[in-house]
């Protein structure tokens, strides 16, 4: 399994450095986070040793299971990938390092909250990403237009227990190439927008791209690429 592990990391990294020269950029400004939901703590530690330091998790109760709060594995990051619940987000702060679905002007405020009665060291402040849905799909959660973006960003200016580091968005499920690279293009385009509104702040994430579709990500300027199936294999 390891060597498998490893051979599939390797062709991962690779194909990330040739979409980064595509795009004129250099592989390590891609930041490869390792979908874990669903395996085993062992296929993490496999990864770990493989080299990886960011993994994702979907469900806070998976995570939690999995993780009990932290592993042996100090150096190891946690990112919430999946749709949060308010009522989960009590059990983000030392758990997560960052959530990259942040779609709401109350689940930042509840985020804020927990964070700041935290008694975890690492929990200063939280990492966010603001989820965009750029696809047109009804069952995707995510905010839609710059707009709505901007005005979380200033929501979130009042809460300094989280902090706004970029955008999230997951492209459809299709073969169809352009229709990934024009929701990809949308979320970068929304960004920047956001850029030049907010210049003091650090906007500089983009988490986009999954096991399909990362080059192409890569390509139209993700920071994040979010990769399970591609690395871990089925389940």
């Amino acid at each position: 399994m390891a060597h498998k592990l490893t051979e599939r990391l390797s062709e991962i990294q690779e194909n990330i450095a040739a979409a980064a020269a595509r795009s004129g950029r250099q592989p390590e400004d891609v930041q490869l986070i390792a979908v874990s939901k669903t395996h085993t703590i062992s296929s993490v530690i496999e990864a770990y040793e493989a080299g990886l330091r960011n993994f994702g998790e979907s469900r806070v109760q998976e995570a939690e299971e999995k993780f009990h709060g932290g592993t042996e594995l100090a150096d190891l990051k946690l990112h919430l990938i999946g749709r949060l619940q308010s009522n989960k987000a009590k059990k983000v702060p030392g758990l997560f390092c960052c959530v990259h679905s942040v779609d709401r002007e109350s689940l930042v405020q509840e985020l804020n909250k927990r964070v700041q009665e935290s008694e975890h060291p690492s929990t200063a402040q939280l990492d966010i990403l603001i989820q965009l849905n750029t696809s047109g799909e009804e069952q995707k959660q995510g905010v839609s237009s710059y707009e709505t973006a901007r005005d979380l960003i200033r929501a979130s200016r009042n809460c300094s227990a989280v902090r706004v580091v970029g955008f999230m968005t997951m492209a459809p499920f299709t073969d169809d190439t352009e229709l990934i690279r024009q929701c990809f293009i949308a979320t970068r385009e929304i960004a920047q927008r956001c850029r030049e509104q907010f210049p003091d702040l650090p906007l500089h994430e983009l988490s986009m791209g999954m096991s399909n579709d990362y080059e192409i990500a890569v390509e139209e300027g993700a920071t994040m690429v979010r990769v399970g199936s591609a690395l871990f294999g089925d389940r």
